[in-house]
């Protein structure tokens, strides 16, 4: 979602949203990937869906790219991370 879809479904201006992150120590930019992060290892925890839709499904139009960002949050790859939590315990 680009910033100015955002400012339109929340109802605020581009400029306005930017000064109310900057007020909070954040960007824009900080959000989105932090959104990126808890949804697709929702989506990996809860659903079945295959991981590329779920790559696409936070904004990834390209699943190496999905693969290598998700790498960097959780320190190893979706599969993996989807392996590891379904053996836990219920």
């Amino acid at each position: 979602m680009s910033i100015e879809r955002f400012c339109h479904v929340v109802g605020l201006s581009k400029r306005t949203l930017q000064r109310r992150l900057k007020e909070n120590g954040h960007s824009f930019k900080q959000l989105k990937e932090i959104f990126r992060q808890e949804a697709s290892s929702r989506l990996l925890r809860e659903t079945a869906l295959p991981i590329e839709e779920i790559g696409w499904k936070v904004g990834y139009n390209d699943l190496s790219n999905f693969n290598r960002a998700f790498k960097g949050w959780a320190g190893l790859s979706p599969a993996v991370y989807r392996d590891n939590w379904r053996r836990l315990p219920a």
